[in-house]
């Protein structure tokens, strides 16, 4: 059953053709909104339909906030706050109209009551609808926090194509890029070589002293087996002349966005430049295959946002909402 305000219904979606359908209709349409990460994250029964009428208006992902002993809960919720199905970007109509079903889910989402988080896509870049109710309501189970982050992304429509591109980009990085066929470094793209990754990943988080636990490792290593079982993903690693693994990348992926979600490479061949190659190899693959944009997910750091700002990634905002009990 679900939750009804009016004319309008809060429903859970079981349906993964259905979903996927109506995120691919949408201007928020991304990676993490498709049921094949969704299930390799545990998360495809928390997608939820807002009806009105017998339309479907709006989508959602609803993740909670973590309690203690569930570290996992609120990893990788990323873009999946709200979709809407079919709405253009003509006009001030459709701007408003985004609003006003904005407000219907905030509605919807207090008369349950539960706390939850909403991380919304940087295409939704107003969400006054969740300011609106809450100054209209004062009777309201809930309370809004509002934060913004940050990611990076390249659009490849503003360049003619990767060369033109790579002219944009660091020298430093140009100059590893070289290095690394100096070198000999080989690069496999589409790997089933998940071990070996798994082993860069351990290593990484071993050098920088950031202590990961089996769960966080068990739940990477399954978003990269079931995105690739599934198509949604490519993982790339390259190898030294000799065949070491040295550095590793995960690529997910949709129609039109490629999204930099996992990397990592082993400490002692830090200076193969490894993860230069894979990313710069992974742009150049976004080119040849027309897709719109490259997203670095994530420049909230200062060495992590250097790091990728110098492959020319532009910064761009997104919001995320806490919707927590009133004290």
């Amino acid at each position: 059953m679900g939750e009804s305000n009016g004319s309008f219904s809060l429903e859970e979606c079981l349906d993964d053709s259905k979903w996927d359908s109506l995120v691919k209709s949408s201007r928020e349409a991304n990676p993490f909104l498709m049921s094949a990460f969704l299930k390799s994250i545990g998360k495809d029964k928390r997608r939820r339909i807002l009806f009105e009428g017998a339309n479907a208006v709006l989508g959602t992902c609803i993740f909670q906030i973590p309690q203690d002993g569930k570290e996992l809960e609120n990893e990788f919720y990323l873009y999946q706050g709200v979709f809407f199905p079919g709405i253009k970007d003509s006009n001030y109509q459709d701007d408003n109209e985004r609003l006003r079903l904005l407000g219907a889910l905030i509605n919807a989402l207090d008369k349950i009551g539960n706390p939850l988080l909403l991380s919304f896509h940087p295409s939704v870049n107003d969400i006054r609808g969740v300011d609106w109710y809450y100054y209209q309501n004062l009777e309201c189970k809930l309370r809004a926090t509002q934060k913004i982050q940050y990611t990076g992304q390249i659009r490849t429509g503003d360049f003619l194509d990767f060369n033109d591109y790579a002219k944009s980009i660091r020298k430093v990085r140009l100059d590893e890029l070289k290095k690394t066929h100096q070198l000999g470094v080989k690069v496999i793209r589409g790997s089933d070589r998940i071990d070996h990754f798994m082993e860069l990943y351990r290593l990484t988080f071993s050098r920088q002293s950031i202590p990961i636990s089996d769960a966080m490792i068990s739940r990477v290593e399954k978003i990269i087996k079931d995105s690739n079982s599934n198509l949604l993903g490519s993982l790339d690693i390259a190898y030294s002349k000799s065949g070491a693994p040295l550095s590793g990348v995960f690529i997910l992926s949709d129609e039109n966005t490629d999204i930099y979600l996992f990397g990592a490479t082993d400490p002692q061949y830090r200076k193969e430049f490894g993860s230069t190659r894979l990313i710069l190899d992974a742009i150049e693959r976004s080119f040849s295959d027309k897709k719109s944009i490259f997203d670095l997910c994530g420049m909230n750091s200062p060495k992590r946002g250097a790091y990728k700002a110098s492959f020319n990634s532009r910064v761009v905002p997104y919001y995320e909402i806490e919707l927590g009990l009133k004290i």
